[in-house]
């Protein structure tokens, strides 16, 4: 798949998948819920963590045994079954603390993953909780879209450090201006709903070689991000919300060429490396892609599945599916 064909296939997936926003009404049987969201058999993963509580002014990175929220500890203590459990992608951490006693504490921990564009070197984020899911959601979305911004201008550095065409590097710094309009988007809907958004921690950024960058181009542009702005532009259409239904009409649009910027970078980028270099790209695209396939089983809370639209497991794994047919 390349980026001329991408809109015509997000077009044409939305046309044919939208009918599975209702709960039973799919034909095929690519729906594991059989017609019944409330059976259906991928759950959350969800897992307890117990640490040591640290004041709230300490650094709570300097040991995995001491949190100053159950935020870190939960992403710390992430079982192998979990999505992000090798930093690929953004998950959000969604936590509750069940007891407390003499500065040891329990959390109940679930993880849930969100698409974007993330570079090496963002601190995952550390945001104190809330008992509002969709705010907690809103909050993380936020803190991915300013991520988002390092991202591309990190990759507007790389690309003209690397002799990229004028056209990329500036679509590029275009696509970082679309992420600062995109995180003051989401923050507004997480403060609207009582949450506090936390901030970037990104290290140094050293130029790094062709090889390397299309590599976090295949799995965070020509994989996740795709994925991304077909669900943003699902969520447009199903959100019960209108803020965010509003939100994510004007993300969904932006969010498509930034896709779109991925497969560009990649039909540059691919034809200088070697041809062990090309095979081991296409060998991280389809594992992207089965990661993927996997991530999105997990069955995302009630309130997400209505007022943000978010898609359940056999929508999402529908949208999987038919995005990326030509990537086995």
């Amino acid at each position: 798949m390349t980026s001329f064909d991408l809109r015509a296939r997000v077009a044409a997936i939305l046309a044919t998948v939208l009918p599975l926003a209702e709960c039973g009404t799919s034909q095929t049987n690519a729906d594991p819920c059989d017609g019944n969201c409330s059976v259906c058999p991928y759950k959350p993963v969800d897992f307890s963590a117990t640490y040591f509580e640290c004041d709230a002014g300490d650094d709570a990175s300097v040991s995995n045994d001491c949190f100053a929220t159950c935020v870190p500890a939960c992403n710390a203590h992430k079982p192998s079954s979990a999505p992000c459990k090798d930093n690929i992608g953004i998950c959000s951490t969604q936590c509750t603390i069940t007891s407390e006693d003499a500065g040891v504490a329990t959390a109940q921990c679930s993880i849930l993953q969100i698409c974007g564009r993330r570079t090496a070197g963002i601190d995952e984020p550390r945001a104190g909780e809330s008992d509002d899911v969709l705010a907690r959601y809103l909050a993380h979305a936020a803190w991915l879209e300013a991520a988002s911004v390092k991202s591309f201008r990190r990759l507007v550095r790389e690309l003209t450090h690397h002799g990229a065409p004028a056209s990329l590097v500036a679509a590029a710094r275009s696509a970082a201006r679309d992420e600062i309009r995109h995180a003051r988007i989401m923050t507004a809907l997480a403060l609207t709903h009582g949450a506090s958004v936390p901030k970037v921690f990104a290290e140094h950024a050293d130029v790094r070689s062709l090889e390397v960058i299309a590599i976090e181009n295949a799995i965070e542009g020509c994989v996740r991000e795709t994925y991304g702005a077909l669900v943003a532009a699902w969520q447009a259409a199903t959100a019960q919300d209108p803020a965010i239904r509003e939100a994510m009409s004007v993300i969904a649009r932006d969010e498509l060429r930034h896709a779109e910027l991925g497969f560009e970078i990649a039909d540059w980028i691919e034809p200088r490396l070697d041809r062990a270099a090309r095979d081991r790209l296409a060998s991280t695209r389809r594992d992207a892609v089965r990661e993927l396939s996997r991530d999105v089983r997990a069955m995302p809370p009630g309130e997400l599945l209505s007022s943000a639209g978010v898609p359940t497991p056999h929508v999402a794994a529908a949208l999987v599916a038919r995005l990326f047919a030509d990537a086995a």
